[in-house]
């Protein structure tokens, strides 16, 4: 189980910070 929640925990982190650099680049290419 400990595996599985690390795993899980990766993930979202891994989302989280492809989020938050899609949203940078957003911000950036608007004038």
């Amino acid at each position: 189980m400990f595996i599985v929640a690390l795993i899980s925990m990766h993930v979202y982190c891994h989302l989280f910070w492809l989020i938050e650099r899609i949203r940078k680049c957003g911000d950036t290419l608007q004038p």
